[in-house]
C-alpha cells in the first residue's frame, strides 16, 4: 500500500505532456482500501505541478476522480476540481485542491485543458500537510 507523508508525494506521474484535445490521467489510482474515505487523514490534497509553461489552451482544470476500479473508468466520478485560466499556469505554477469526502475506493487525478492547447507538462500527485498522519492506507 501506498505511503504519504508531509515530505513524500503519491505520484501519479511526472512531465506529463498535455495532449491537445485529450485528458490527461494520473499513471495510478490511489487504492484507498475497504475503509474508504477513512483512509486518507488529516489534511490530504490532490495537485498539479506545471513543469512546462501551458500554452495555447484557454483553461487547465485539475479534477479529482473517485472510481470503484483501479482503472478509474468504473463508476468514475469527479468529486472535486480546480480550474485557472492557461496563462497563469506557468512553470512552477501549483494547482491544488482538497480531497473531500468520497465513498469509492480509488482515487485518481486528470488533467484537462479547455481551448487549442499547443504545449504544457504536469506533474500530478496527492499528499498530506498533517505532521502527525503517518499515511499508512491500510
Amino acid at each position: 500500500m501506498p505511503k504519504l507523508d508531509r515530505l513524500n508525494y503519491f505520484h501519479h506521474k511526472d512531465n506529463t505532456p498535455l495532449t491537445p484535445g485529450a485528458s490527461g490521467y494520473g499513471a495510478n489510482s490511489l487504492d484507498c482500501g475497504s475503509r474508504g474515505y477513512g483512509a486518507v487523514g488529516g489534511a490530504t490534497h490532490f495537485n498539479a505541478h506545471i513543469s512546462e509553461d501551458v500554452t495555447g489552451a484557454s483553461a487547465v482544470t485539475l479534477e479529482l476522480l473517485n472510481a470503484d476500479t483501479e482503472d478509474l473508468q468504473t463508476g468514475q466520478k469527479v468529486i472535486a476540481t480546480v480550474t485557472r485560466p492557461a496563462a497563469e499556469c506557468k512553470a512552477g505554477t501549483l494547482l491544488s485542491g482538497v480531497i473531500p469526502a468520497f465513498n469509492k475506493r480509488y482515487l485518481g487525478i486528470r488533467v484537462n485543458c479547455t481551448g487549442t492547447l499547443t504545449a504544457g507538462k504536469v506533474d500530478t500527485a496527492f499528499y498530506s500537510d498533517d505532521p502527525g498522519y503517518d499515511g499508512d492506507l491500510e
